[in-house]
């Protein structure tokens, strides 16, 4: 019984893991179409902003424990 459960778990695995390999052809037209790059500098865009406003509300906020411990 032991050794049918391990087969049942690896053959499930391995076909999860050939399954996740055949991305088809969605991908391959994103790179063809140049949108691939496009879709990046998004991401890209966007994490910068993310990554700014956090640094902005990171100075604001040392700012004002600065204010509290004077007072």
């Amino acid at each position: 019984m032991k050794k049918f459960s391990i087969t049942i778990l690896v053959s499930v695995f391995l076909g999860v893991t050939l399954h996740a390999e055949n991305t088809g052809g969605y991908d391959q037209m994103l790179q063809q179409s140049n949108k691939m790059i496009a879709v990046i500098l998004v991401l890209v865009i966007i994490l910068l902003g993310i990554a700014g406003f956090l640094f902005f509300l990171d100075k604001r906020i040392k700012k004002i424990e600065e204010q509290i411990k004077q007072n």
